[in-house]
């Protein structure tokens, strides 16, 4: 045998000699019934040198027998098995997509001795965390846009490509105001977002414009990772109705502004002035300090010098406070309207009688 073999066997298995380097390997007839006519014997060896993936192997051998019958063993095709990968190549190796397109890789593994196969089937494949994207064996399916590294390891060596992933050209926006109710006076954060159907974000320094149908509202606002800020504030009580736009789409939002603290307490009285037992109604009108209404059910408590009021306490119903004055009394009667927070208002009742003397002088003639 051939000096560059590290052993081997044979089939039949030879009568002397073994399967090894220099060696001379001989069969008995018995051992291989057919010879002479059409059986074959299988010589299988190792090589002590890497050989390539589909090397040619030419096997030759004189065989010498008792009755003189010669054979020889003709070419043979062996093949390689190649040995743990050395080098990955992942194909293709740059790629640029749309959100939500699919791509089908290819792996080719290498050995030590440069043997070459096709690796796919057996590559464990990943991309960069935050892709967030799919993976269905070796093809994969994009969602978020950005510049991202897939990576195929066979072996334990890896082999990495670049995917580029833009978004989509169908957008969507979105808006929130935190928070939605708010006092007068103070402000409410604008947020907006514009994003692809995936959810990847439009380029930064994108404008999104602000508006509402009550109070002031910060705009434009510019995209970073496609979110675009604002801020409405209002000193009117009501509720603001707020749209974001982009490109010709727009997403809104409601922004409910309540009343301020109690700020004024004026007390009026129909009539003013009256005759005993004859009732006035009394009202006070409290409104904050941006001259709203304040909320319904603000307690009010009423005192007053002479006479008497019902109820003494009552909440407000769209900013006002009722109560009935009674006196059976003449005089003059100060009423305070007074809120739980101690802002206050006066009014006064004059009562009288309408029973009027008349005096006549009396002549005496004699």
């Amino acid at each position: 045998l051939p000096l560059n073999i590290s052993g081997g066997y044979a089939v039949p298995v030879p009568t002397s000699g073994a399967v090894l380097a220099g060696q001379v390997i001989m069969w008995s007839r018995p051992d291989v019934p057919g010879l002479g006519g059409t059986d074959s014997i299988t010589l299988i060896v190792t090589p002590t040198r890497s050989l390539v993936t589909g090397t040619m192997l030419l096997n030759t051998a004189g065989i010498t027998c008792s009755e003189g019958v010669s054979a020889s063993a003709g070419p043979v095709t062996t093949t390689v098995v190649h040995g743990p990968a050395t080098t990955v190549a992942l194909s293709p190796v740059s790629r640029v997509v749309t959100a939500g397109e699919s791509i089908t890789y290819t792996v080719t593994a290498t050995d030590t001795a440069g043997n070459v196969w096709d690796a796919t089937n057996v590559a464990a494949f990943s991309i960069s965390s935050g892709a967030d994207g799919s993976w269905a064996g070796n093809v994969y399916t994009s969602r978020v846009a950005g510049t991202w590294t897939v990576t195929a390891t066979v072996d334990g060596v890896p082999g990495t490509a670049t995917l580029v992933v833009n978004p989509t050209a169908q957008l969507r926006v979105e808006l929130m105001a935190a928070p939605a109710c708010q006092t007068v006076g103070h402000s409410s954060a604008l947020t907006a977002t514009v994003t692809d159907l995936l959810g990847n974000p439009v380029a930064n320094g994108t404008n999104v414009v602000f508006t509402t149908d009550l109070g002031e509202v910060m705009s434009p606002g510019t995209t970073a990772n496609g979110i675009a800020t604002s801020t409405i504030s209002a000193t009117q009580a009501g509720v603001a109705h707020v749209l974001a736009t982009y490109g010709g789409l727009a997403a809104s939002a409601v922004v409910t502004f309540t009343p301020d603290a109690p700020y004024t307490v004026t007390v009026s009285a129909s009539p003013q002035v009256i005759t005993p037992t004859q009732p006035s109604m009394v009202t006070a009108i409290v409104t904050d300090q941006y001259d709203n209404a304040v909320a319904d059910g603000t307690p009010i408590t009423f005192t007053w010098t002479l006479g008497a009021l019902s109820p003494n306490t009552t909440g407000t119903v769209g900013g006002q406070a009722l109560a009935t004055f009674t006196s059976a009394t003449e005089g003059i009667a100060i009423i305070t309207a007074t809120t739980s927070s101690g802002v206050q208002g006066v009014v006064t009742i004059t009562v009288k009688s309408d029973t009027f003397y008349v005096y006549l002088p009396l002549v005496m003639r004699p």
